[in-house]
């Protein structure tokens, strides 16, 4: 009676409950709107919230407009405190076209001066840039919902503040870039963190080093995560044959009452065969389970050792996916339904072609089938049987969420199963405090880069690095040859291959100081291949990079990814001692060091261009008939070797 005697304010109940949106692709979605309902009042944050869930149907994914909403609610509470010498803020002042001008305007000024002295630690650019899209979007929105559901006039003359043009730089010049050390700027699209300036020797380290082992660490990593969860599986299935069934108001034998690994292995059976692998567990029921086995277990222990799908257990899953297949993208994977309405598997399918999956990318709007590798398929087949139990709950329950592939058991299992509903709750998990501390000893640094988006555009980046093609990273990544270029690969990456290879086969400027003496060849005196290579270097071209495997491969497939036309300044005396070196090698044979190979193969393709039919230069082909009477392969014989 005294409980139902108590007043319940109704306005503290709707400030309370909240406000939530879903999107078309049933995404949900929290709206700040506190200040908004304590300012304006609770009909016109009704309404605004009545339009807005029209507006989210609209739209596929709507975080950004959610981050629109949540800057209208920080400033109509800084505006309403900053109020004192102005007329306080009330819906009836939105009818008003000259008071709605002077609030966007005052809008747009707190927008870019109070964000921007919270992002101090970014590039100016980038935060600038950020601001004015996010601005554009802002303005876009308020057209959309307040003006279209009368909540608001256009302001005088409909001119809305539009910000500058000239802060909305493309996207690459500043997209995913930050202060790494308080001072060197660098790229974070990848798991490896690229400078923006870098040396010839710092880029090539980068390029056929950090970025690929930083990579493999990752999928290795991932992968052996999967085996455990694998084996611990098996290892179930062994416990449950060992334990007994618990029923209620009965306790286990007095054989394995309260002895921790027959508890368990109780604990196991009675959750797979009385509640179908699955049922969230509460107070009432952990005591009744305690009281039955005599030992107070551990929930997170349980749910390892009945492999349920906790957060923790799904993220390597995720993340190895997208490293196997990059085309992949976050939210398509996260949001794959592996069942439609009608409960038919439509999700992941068996063809001729192999294993499909499909999914549906946001800004494409469209399905699209992705062909899994064995292995792949295999992973995703492991964790459809891992989810079943939870799937079958939820379908119970009448929940719609049985039909995705990604289902969750919380963090330490046990609790309500639910769905990512954006990337943005999977990134958190990769972030939390027990994932961190239980992989940071095998991850290393990597474990503060982590992350859906950077390990696809790691895998993307390699691709490129692998062909030197955009066309097969763009392929790789299912995106145009301008997002892959733009979004994707970092400027250093691009600005590498731009000056140092192309340089080498297009524009290389040969020896300056050599061209008024036919003698230099003959004074020089080399004892070593490192002398040579410093001489091609000062001389001739730029030093190859010192790691050989990758570098080798590259150099084929950049020769090869060439166009046919190649400009070349080069003279009679660098051509002889090319060619000179490229004969020592062949004399060497496979005893011969990587980098005077590299110099070989370069040299090799330099006559072969010379000497074809479509080269118009009689004049080089004069000097290079000239180089060969003239090599001595002698003079560099004893440098060639390992």
């Amino acid at each position: 009676m005294q409980f139902e005697a108590i007043h319940i304010d109704p306005l503290r109940v709707s400030r309370l409950t909240g406000w939530h949106v879903v999107d078309r692709n049933s995404g949900s979605y929290r709206l700040k709107m506190g200040a908004i309902f304590d300012v304006m009042g609770r009909d016109f944050t009704n309404v605004l919230y009545q339009e807005s869930q029209k507006h989210a149907l609209t739209h596929s994914h709507y975080g950004n407009y959610t981050n629109v909403v949540s800057r209208l609610d920080n400033f109509v509470r800084w505006y309403d405190e900053e109020s004192k010498e102005r007329q306080q803020l009330q819906p009836e002042l939105f009818q008003d076209p000259m008071f709605v001008y002077q609030f966007f305007w005052s809008f747009q000024r707190w927008h870019f001066e109070s964000y921007a002295k919270r992002n101090q630690n970014q590039p100016t650019g980038r935060v600038l840039a950020n601001l004015q899209r996010q601005w554009i979007r802002i303005i876009c929105w308020a057209k959309n919902v307040l003006v279209s559901s009368r909540l608001m006039q256009p302001p005088l003359g409909e001119v809305w503040p539009q910000g500058s043009k000239k802060l909305a730089r493309p996207l690459h010049e500043v997209g995913h870039h930050r202060y790494g050390d308080g001072e060197a700027l660098v790229s974070q699209k990848l798991l490896t963190q690229v400078p923006l300036s870098v040396s010839d020797k710092e880029a090539t380290e980068l390029l056929f080093k950090r970025i690929k082992d930083d990579f493999n660490k990752v999928v290795l990593w991932a992968r052996h995560q999967i085996d455990r969860i694998i084996y611990r599986l098996d290892s179930a299935v062994c416990a449950c044959d060992k334990g007994e069934l618990i029923t209620r108001g009965a306790r286990i034998s007095s054989q394995a009452y309260g002895r921790p690994e027959m508890a368990m292995n109780s604990l196991i059976k009675t959750i797979k065969e009385s509640h179908s692998g699955f049922i969230p567990i509460d107070h009432v029921l952990r005591g009744h389970l305690v009281s039955a086995t005599g030992i107070s277990f551990s929930t997170a222990e349980l749910a390892q050792n009945l492999v349920l799908p906790t957060k923790y257990v799904i993220a390597p899953m995720a993340i190895w996916l997208v490293a196997q297949h990059p085309v992949l993208t976050d939210a398509s994977l996260l949001g794959c339904e592996l069942f439609d309405r009608n409960g038919k598997r439509t999700g992941f399918i068996s063809t001729d072609s192999g294993p499909v999956l499909v999914i549906k990318k946001n800004r494409k709007g469209s399905q699209q089938e992705v062909v899994l590798s064995p292995e792949a398929g295999s992973v995703v087949e492991f964790l459809i049987q891992i989810t079943t139990p939870l799937r079958n709950y939820l379908k119970k329950k009448n929940d719609d969420g049985w039909r995705r592939l990604f289902i969750v058991a919380g963090g330490q299992g046990f609790q309500e199963p639910y769905i990512f509903t954006n990337q943005i709750s999977f990134a958190k998990t990769l972030r939390q405090k027990a994932f961190v501390q239980t992989h940071s000893a095998e991850l290393g640094e990597l474990i503060n880069t982590l992350s859906l988006a950077r390990i696809r555009a790691t895998a993307g980046v390699l691709v490129y690095l692998n062909t030197l093609s955009i066309d097969k990273m763009a392929e790789s990544l299912g995106n145009s040859k301008r997002v892959a270029m733009n979004h994707y690969l970092p400027p250093t990456i691009m600005q590498f291959f731009q000056e140092r290879w192309v340089r080498i086969f297009q524009n290389a400027v040969i020896v300056y100081a050599m061209k008024d003496s036919h003698f230099l060849l003959k004074a020089t005196d080399f004892d070593s291949m490192s002398e040579l290579n410093q001489f091609l270097e000062r001389h001739a071209l730029r030093a190859p990079p010192e790691v050989t495997d990758s570098l080798n491969n590259s150099v084929e497939q950049g020769l090869d990814a060439l166009g046919s036309e190649i400009i070349i300044s080069i003279d009679e005396e660098i051509l002889t001692v090319l060619i000179s070196l490229r004969l020592a090698v062949e004399n060497a044979g496979p005893c011969a060091a990587g980098t005077a190979i590299y110099w070989s193969e370069f040299t090799a393709r330099v006559e072969s261009h010379i000497e074809s039919d479509d080269f118009p230069d009689p004049y080089l082909r004069s000097c290079l008939i000239k180089a060969k009477m003239l090599a001595n392969p002698q003079q560099f014989a004893s440098l060639v070797y390992v």
